[in-house]
């Protein structure tokens, strides 16, 4: 019977299901379905409060002939780090090592810095000084996005920037990556006018290449950031500027693709830099250190529950020495 087909698959990892699509037309339009697509996704989230863990990518130096000082390699290695919470009386945690899970070289960017990453149901997406990439390290998957002709944050010297990222469009089951652009440059900031645009992945037909988004964000955003998805919005620092006169950030519906501004904490001081992270991919987190850079405060804005129709929380105060670390992924539990 198909309904318990479809119970057995679920349960399979993503290797497994990639081994079995060919084995018969039936099983393959199981696998491909966006019902099955959801439903398996639920599930690994499931296991994955169960049993945390992280995917590394070590980063390392070369030296190339063209520069005279060492470079960033072009070559992704990820590694899968367990976080295992047991007593080490009771139950030893052995977590000291991480497996390697695989490695991508990208050779052909011959002007290649990583920038940042950023993660969403298992997927992977970078941004280095040239283009976007969108990984999938349980398949050995990998594309790099066409070079889009409005792509236009340029950096100094060789360095292009890019204000993106990568999320899940709740209504169609696609992933969207979304990247902005200048429709209008000034010295004034307050006369700069950014645009963006939209990537569907695996779209097909229509979908194909970059398509730009109808409506305008209200104010720019901060050109070199990749944003953070949560529960079908994109989030985005604003500049400097921006951010202190609305005390607020920007969000994108990846199902309407229209603009928004969402408020700030009340308690945030905005003259102070802060990070946006996401908790198990229903909260949006926001953390801050206080004046004198001896206090990080995190709260949390309950997106999967409330959509944006709500206050944010304040989660937690730790001490510890922010010039020394800095907040780089919240676990899902409380007691980090």
């Amino acid at each position: 019977m198909e309904d318990m087909v479809t119970e057995i698959l679920v349960r399979l990892p993503v290797k497994s299901l990639l081994r079995f699509k060919p084995a018969c037309r039936a099983w393959q339009a199981i696998i491909d379905g966006p019902v099955f697509i959801r439903a398996h996704l639920r599930r690994s989230a499931s296991r994955w409060e169960q049993s945390h863990s992280f995917i590394i990518n070590p980063h390392s130096m070369v030296r190339v002939p063209w520069d005279r000082w060492p470079v960033p390699s072009n070559r992704y290695r990820f590694h899968q780090w367990q976080l295992q919470r047991g007593n080490t009386t009771t139950s030893p945690r052995n977590n000291n090592v991480a497996t390697f899970l695989h490695a991508k070289d990208l050779s052909d960017d011959q002007q290649f810095y990583t920038t940042e990453f950023t993660h969403r149901d298992g997927l992977v997406f970078s941004t280095t000084t040239t283009s976007l990439h969108v990984f999938n390290p349980a398949t050995r998957d990998a594309i790099t996005l066409p070079t889009s002709s409005r792509s236009n944050l340029m950096g100094g010297g060789r360095f292009n920037y890019h204000c993106s990222g990568l999320g899940l469009d709740p209504r169609t089951g696609m992933y969207k990556v979304v990247q902005a652009f200048f429709r209008f440059q000034s010295m004034e900031p307050a006369e700069t006018k950014m645009g963006m645009e939209v990537f569907t992945i695996g779209g097909g037909g229509g979908g194909v290449g970059w398509r730009e988004i109808t409506s305008d964000p209200p104010y720019p955003a901060k050109r070199f950031q990749i944003g953070v998805s949560v529960c079908g919005y994109m989030f985005w620092r604003f500049s400097e500027r921006h951010t202190k006169l609305e005390r607020g950030i920007l969000h994108l519906s990846l199902e309407e693709e229209e603009f928004g501004i969402t408020g700030l904490p009340d308690e945030l001081d905005t003259d102070n830099s802060f990070l946006l992270d996401d908790l198990l991919g229903r909260d949006l987190c926001v953390s801050a250190s206080n004046t004198s850079c001896t206090m990080l405060n995190i709260w949390t804005l309950p997106v999967a529950d409330e959509s944006l129709c709500t206050l944010w929380q304040w989660r937690y105060c730790i001490e510890y020495p922010w010039s020394l670390c800095s907040v780089m992924a919240l676990p899902p539990f409380s007691d980090f």
